[in-house]
């Protein structure tokens, strides 16, 4: 008899500690920021990725504006620190989105190469939340990518960073890292289901999928390898 009672009590501390759980996350999710508004910026990864968040935020009540720099590196967003920060501040979001670091994906020590970049990004948003999305593998390169993304996912923190090192995209070639327009799709509707799983450092207004598969934002920079910022 004793041994019985003695499991149930132990039952019931279990039931508690298990609604304890669940009712600090989503109390943890609800205190997230909800963003209607957000600011999408990175290589030349980053112009489909942003249309297709476009059409998300049309079906869901937010909206993207967009800065696409062709063969852009951490480095040279760091670089250009001042002039990304006058982008951000222009555009008002409510945080911030970051699609870069595959052409830096071969850096053999990153935190020392890139550190100080990174640094310079990340005080250019100021207090509006980042979410960086890490590059996906580079086809034929499994040696190139993962030194980068471990220091990427450490230096961001939790909820800050996404890893696409293990999805699988169709690309544009054997050779050719971009994805195809599914691809991007396929690689943003994973984005989407992160953040809406709770692990990300933000909310959105909601998450149904987009009647069309995407749609160009209406504030949207384009500039060339060789433009300046």
């Amino acid at each position: 008899m004793i041994r019985i009672e003695s499991n149930k009590i132990g039952l019931t501390r279990r039931l508690i500690c298990m609604m304890m759980l669940i009712i600090a996350g989503v109390s943890a999710m609800a205190e997230k920021p909800v963003a209607k508004k957000l600011f999408v910026f990175g290589d030349s990864m980053t112009g489909w990725m942003a249309e297709r968040l476009q059409a998300y935020g049309e079906k869901n009540g937010f909206e993207v504006s967009t800065l696409i720099w062709d063969g852009a590196t951490i480095k040279k967003y760091g670089n250009n620190s001042e002039k990304l920060k006058k982008y951000i501040s222009s555009n008002d979001p409510d945080a911030v989105i970051v699609c870069l670091g595959m052409n830096e994906m071969a850096s053999p020590n990153p935190e020392v190469q890139l550190g100080g970049s990174l640094a310079k990004i990340k005080s250019a948003a100021g207090n509006v939340p980042i979410l960086w999305v890490g590059p996906c593998a580079w086809p034929g390169k499994p040696q190139w990518g993962p030194a980068l993304d471990s220091w990427l996912k450490k230096a961001m923190g939790d909820g800050h960073y996404y890893s696409s090192q293990k999805l699988t995209l169709p690309r544009q070639s054997n050779t050719n890292p971009h994805p195809t327009r599914e691809g991007m799709n396929t690689w943003t509707d994973h984005i989407v289901d992160w953040i809406e799983s709770g692990d990300a450092a933000i909310a959105l207004p909601g998450y149904a999928a987009p009647a069309k598969a995407f749609s160009r934002p209406k504030n949207y920079t384009y500039l060339k390898m060789k433009s300046p910022l």
